[in-house]
């Protein structure tokens, strides 16, 4: 396997996997996959076990460790991390008290999720404009007839159908015109959502080819569409709740303000690690548009009274 070599701390399995990220005499430092770097004495060294998973898997988690091992500065004792006031257990709490049916709850599907009413919040319908007007056999014909101002049309509705993208995405999105930047999002986007590769390599074109396009390339413009597209697995990256939830579940990242791969490996992870919690604390969210919308509800200004107000 190129790259670092992967371990899992056996009696700890729910740290996730860790690579070594340094090592004195008698001690080893590991970066775990839930965000910590954690010190094991020489007589644990036996508690972490290589393992070897699928070369993409392990290209991913690898990606996902170094880019942690970056912003942790665990040699650096007088490096503060984020002050929080609040737990992620905290955010469950005021969710359930302000929401007794969680994300059943009528006021909350009618928020969110009611596919009836196609308002802009109401993200299901655009899910379902994503998997039908973005299917490969839509698009696929629209390539081969070179129709790249169709092509981008079908794209951008999908995009603005929904509330994902703030006035100034929105903005750009509506400002593309010609057909050399149509012909570059339609193929791009086409690769992005059905392309062979693995979605890493897809997901580092289609920066490239937003950039080239002509647009600046923000977080939510760039992981809107894969995340309509499967919201079981992928996430629409909102900077600003993520950025505060990362502050209590992964303290030591420092969220780039330029979309990039690895940070967004980091942040998907951080999103269905929360779902996972949610589970658990039996407040089953759909998706991970759940999983986004919780974030979002419990960590803005005045959460508790804006959460009851739903």
């Amino acid at each position: 396997m190129s790259g670092p070599q992967l371990f899992i701390h056996t009696s700890r399995p729910n740290w996730g996997r860790a690579i070594l990220a340094a090592e004195a005499d008698d001690r080893r430092h590991y970066q775990f996959e839930d965000g910590r770097v954690r010190t094991i004495a020489r007589d644990y060294y036996d508690l972490l076990q290589p393992i070897q998973p699928e070369e993409h898997v392990a290209k991913k988690a690898a990606r996902r460790l170094l880019t942690l091992l970056k912003h942790s500065d665990f040699d650096e004792p007088t490096t503060s991390t984020p002050t929080v006031s609040m737990t992620f257990g905290d955010q469950i709490a005021l969710f359930k008290a302000a929401l007794p049916d969680g994300f059943e709850a009528e006021s909350y599907k009618a928020a969110f999720r009611d596919s009836s009413r196609r308002k802009r919040a109401h993200v299901d319908g655009s899910i379902e404009s994503c998997r039908e007007d973005l299917a490969p056999e839509k698009l696929d014909p629209i390539i081969e007839a070179k129709d790249w101002k169709k092509g981008w049309k079908i794209i951008s509705d999908v995009l603005m159908g929904c509330d994902l993208l703030s006035s100034t995405e929105r903005k750009s999105v509506r400002a593309i015109e010609g057909d050399e930047a149509m012909e570059i999002l339609t193929v791009a986007t086409r690769d992005l959502l059905h392309g062979d590769e693995v979605f890493a390599e897809r997901f580092k074109r289609y920066l490239d080819k937003v950039e080239e396009a002509g647009i600046r390339a923000s977080w939510s413009l760039v992981t809107a569409l894969p995340a309509l597209h499967d919201p079981e697995v992928h996430v629409c990256i909102r900077a600003t709740a993520f950025r505060d939830q990362a502050k209590i579940l992964m303290p030591q990242l420092r969220m780039e303000m330029r979309p990039e791969l690895p940070t967004y490996e980091v942040l998907q992870m951080m999103a269905v690690n929360a779902r996972d919690q949610l589970v658990e604390a039996k407040v089953t969210p759909r998706d991970l548009f759940d999983v986004r919308n919780f974030m979002w509800l419990t960590l803005r200004k005045d959460a508790d009274r804006k959460l009851r107000a739903l």
